[in-house]
């Protein structure tokens, strides 16, 4: 495999994660600038999202399965074997849930409940997401471990290829944000080391598998919940019509009090 085609590989997932744009959001920016979508647009936005995600994948996947079959480096060398797939899926389950608990308490520190609603996964079909998160798992990992294999197929020690893809992968997510990009360096390197210690592709896969699947578990189950609570706390005056939070309205032992005609109504 000549150096060109291992530098373009290792450059394939930030590339293909930062260059799809999405033509609806474009499209709104250069006509509306920064005015706030109505709720019709926005849904066709994020399903637009979701359909660059899966392409974002698909392509990757496709693209890393090609460049095997044009080199000289076996299915095993790169993880596709049976000999390790128990430790392999017992060092990526346990690796996982680590992370899986690691991302929990970053995201409970971080993210407010209402901020959670405005993460991607807390909306649309269920089903796209676990797709996406299966496709994504595959896809990142199969590229993650080719990549780790060629460098060191180019003479570079196993701890620095991890750490060259690891910086690669990170370098992903800088457009949104320092610590996203610095989050998903670590994950990562973990990742990497994981195959590099088990030679099974298995591990980092079940490893990111149960890493994102608990994060959509944990996204989708709070947002539904902060969606319940606000639900079930509106209230409409029958007077004005009004619709309002009773848990913000001012009231007394007994009555609720409207905020816009001042109607007082029984609790």
């Amino acid at each position: 495999m000549s150096t060109h085609s291992a530098v373009l590989a290792l450059i394939s997932y930030p590339l293909l994660a930062n260059l799809p744009p999405n033509v609806i959001r474009f499209r709104w920016g250069f006509k509306r600038g920064l005015a706030p979508m109505p709720p019709d647009v926005e849904a066709q936005a994020e399903a637009a999202d979701r359909t660059a995600l899966f392409v974002i994948y698909l392509v990757l996947l496709a693209v890393i399965i090609f460049f095997p079959r044009r080199s000289s480096i076996p299915a095993y060398a790169i993880g596709l074997t049976t000999e390790n797939w128990k430790s392999g899926i017992a060092v990526g389950g346990l690796l996982g849930c680590v992370s899986a608990s690691v991302g929990a308490v970053l995201l409970r520190s971080v993210a407010a409940p209402d901020k959670l609603q405005d993460i991607p996964e807390s909306r649309g079909p269920l089903a796209t997401w676990c797709g996406l998160t299966v496709l994504a798992s595959l896809s990142v990992e199969f590229w993650r471990v080719f990549c780790i294999v060629t460098l060191v197929r180019f003479d570079f020690s196993a701890w620095l290829a991890v750490m060259i893809v690891a910086v690669a992968y990170g370098s992903a997510n800088l457009t949104r944000s320092t610590a996203s990009a610095l989050g998903a360096a670590c994950f990562g390197g973990v990742a990497g080391f994981s195959f590099v210690k088990t030679g099974s592709l298995l591990a980092p896969v079940v490893m990111s598998l149960i890493t994102a699947g608990t994060y959509v578990y944990r996204v989708r189950h709070v947002s539904l919940r902060k969606r319940a609570d606000a639900a079930s706390s509106a209230v409409t005056c029958p007077v004005c019509k009004a619709n309002f939070d009773s848990a913000k309205a001012k009231r007394s032992l007994t009555f609720l009090t409207c905020p816009e005609c001042g109607e007082q109504l029984h609790v």
